[in-house]
């Protein structure tokens, strides 16, 4: 679900400053994204071929295969991956390119502009092409040119592999009894689109739709209350879980919150959305928050985060 509001612009800096390393994309990933790619152009030009073939028309069957990959290269290279982020390659290995600085796709033309910009890390025994092996965001010296980097696209499943955002609000589960909820939180950065979070109510004794068990089931000494409230798909590959001692308004808030979900969510404690700004009145995903680790005697202990606009907040996630 979507938070509604008016949008204020982001602040100078980068907006995915912040970020942990596992959030930038590995170099086998983008070399596999890359391969998928001209597996696609490789097929045109060989349409082509065939045409000349066919047709005993050799150069006109060139000159559609040419045409046709030139087409191919503009379409998925300059509108695809400009306007949402992921060329084809890139949308089956589940990442996308952004801006440092916006956190937004970077539009036709930059998009166009960076694919050119390649042409450097050939220039050194491609070399440029190896540096996301050693660098901290993982970027091509055509990234840094054009200040981008690539990061991963969330995939929220509904207990399904479909790869497709789960519901817009809570609803119940096939099978699973009347009272639980689960909602997709949709980020309100401009033109972002992405999940911000996913939020999830179950009873004790039930799972989660992707399978998981609670620990919090299994200690009746700090599980109080009749189920749980877990956040996933925030920041990555950290989930938690509290337990809900007014579970069925809980269950209700979620059910009945409509587009105002999170703010509701905010209002129970800060826990239940960390992926709330309260004072733009909307979410955001782990993109568009620059996070700084806070550690105490032990080790890590929690997140400060600031939203694009700048505000700041304590992400204890």
């Amino acid at each position: 679900m979507s938070d509604h509001g008016q949008h204020a612009s982001p602040p100078p800096g980068s907006a995915a400053a912040g970020l942990r390393p596992q959030v930038y994309t590995a170099w086998s990933r983008r070399v596999l994204a890359l391969l998928i790619d001209f597996i696609g152009l490789a097929a045109i030009g060989n349409v082509g071929r065939v045409m000349g073939w066919l047709t005993a028309y050799s150069g006109l069957g060139w000159l559609v295969g040419m045409l046709g990959a030139v087409a191919y290269l503009i379409w998925n290279y300059g509108h695809r991956q400009g306007t949402t982020g992921s060329s084809i390659g890139k949308s089956v290995l589940h990442f996308k390119v952004i801006s440092e600085k916006t956190g937004a796709p970077i539009g036709f033309g930059r998009s166009i502009a960076r694919q050119l910009a390649h042409v450097v890390d050939a220039l050194i025994c491609y070399v440029g092409y190896l540096f996301p092996l050693w660098d901290a965001k993982r970027q091509t010296l055509a990234d840094r040119i054009m200040g981008t980097v690539c990061v991963a696209r969330r995939r929220i499943t509904d207990g399904r592999d479909t790869g497709q955002p789960g519901p817009a609000g809570g609803h119940d589960m096939p099978g699973a009894g009347p009272l639980r909820a689960r909602a997709a939180i949709l980020c309100g950065f401009p033109d972002c689109g992405q999940t911000a979070a996913m939020v999830e109510l179950i009873p004790k004794g039930a799972a989660y739709a992707d399978g998981e068990n609670d620990i919090l089931h299994e200690f009746d000494s700090v599980f109080s209350g009749k189920g749980t409230f877990r956040v996933s798909d925030f920041l990555p590959f950290v989930d938690y879980s509290i337990d809900v001692p007014d579970y069925e308004d809980a269950v209700a808030a979620v059910r009945g919150g409509g587009d105002d979900v999170a703010k509701i969510l905010n209002g129970r404690g800060k826990l239940y959305a960390p992926f709330f700004c309260a004072g733009c009145g909307l979410s955001y995903c782990a993109v568009h928050w620059k996070l700084e680790p806070v550690f105490d005697e032990l080790g890590f202990d929690y997140y400060t985060g600031r939203c694009p606009v700048g505000h700041k907040k304590s992400i204890d996630h």
